[in-house]
């Protein structure tokens, strides 16, 4: 099967953060990472499958709100019209990105399932559950103990779940996303070792690393919320995720 390109619309973000990237912290445009990834040469090798935005019908305890629950990774479009969201790695154990348009709490509480398959079934395991976690963009650290570590070239599906009627499944909203570690090259890791955050946000974001560049672009704004360079990333982000500005929140995980 063909590999599946970005979307048009996800194109436009990571040429715009890669154009923040490439005049503000000093890297040449002849580093293509991100136009590579951009043109779908990134070395992605699964065909996974998720939804951007959550789905469900019934609202439950859940309010209306004008911004869906969002998965914070690209999204691509198969030749069939089908659309997934994939995001890349190399870390074992990554911090996943999501949108919350509304505060999880005891009686909204959210859970982070994995996908795993036993024979020919399909089961969906609860990794980590939520009972506090702020409106806005929230970064899910898998946990060590209930995710055996990410393999490169394997990609796992997850599932983010704000269980809007504890009784009522159909008033569930969720969100899928795909993540695939990729292999960290000996020259990056050499990089990295001595790289500032800022730099490392542009090593990571030349070589199409989706999740490293996010995590770090909000755990420095966390550190240097005045960082007027990660401030221009950051709102050029939450911008072309047609979302509204909030500060990045990494929270910790409570595990089953």
């Amino acid at each position: 099967m063909n590999q599946p390109k970005p979307s048009t619309r996800w194109g436009r973000l990571i040429g715009a953060i890669s154009l923040v990237l490439f005049t503000t912290l000093g890297s040449s445009p002849a580093q293509a990472g991100w136009f590579d990834w951009l043109l779908g040469r990134s070395p992605v090798s699964g065909t996974p499958t998720g939804r951007r935005t959550g789905g469900g019908d019934r609202s439950g305890s859940c309010p209306k709100s004008n911004t869906s629950l969002t998965a914070l990774a690209p999204l691509y479009k198969a030749k069939d019209g089908q659309q997934f969201i994939l995001g890349s790695t190399v870390s074992t154990h990554p911090t996943l990105w999501f949108y919350l348009p509304y505060e999880i709490n005891e009686n909204r509480p959210a859970e982070l399932r994995i996908e795993e398959r036993q024979n020919t079934y399909r089961l969906d395991r609860t990794i980590v559950t939520l009972t506090k976690a702020p409106a806005g963009v929230i970064g899910v650290p898998l946990p060590p103990d209930q995710v055996a570590p990410l393999k490169v070239g394997e990609p796992r599906y997850f599932t983010f779940v704000i269980r809007c009627d504890p009784k009522d499944s159909s008033a569930n909203k969720f969100v899928g996303i795909s993540v695939e570690r990729v292999p960290l090259s000996p020259a990056l890791r050499n990089q990295l070792e001595t790289a500032s955050p800022n730099e490392q946000v542009n090593l990571y974001g030349n070589a199409g690393i989706w999740f490293e560049t996010l995590t770090i672009v909000a755990q420095s704004l966390q550190r240097s919320p005045a960082d007027s360079k990660l401030r221009t990333i950051w709102t050029q982000f939450l911008k072309d995720f047609n979302l509204p500005p909030r500060e990045p929140h990494l929270l910790g995980s409570t595990s089953n």
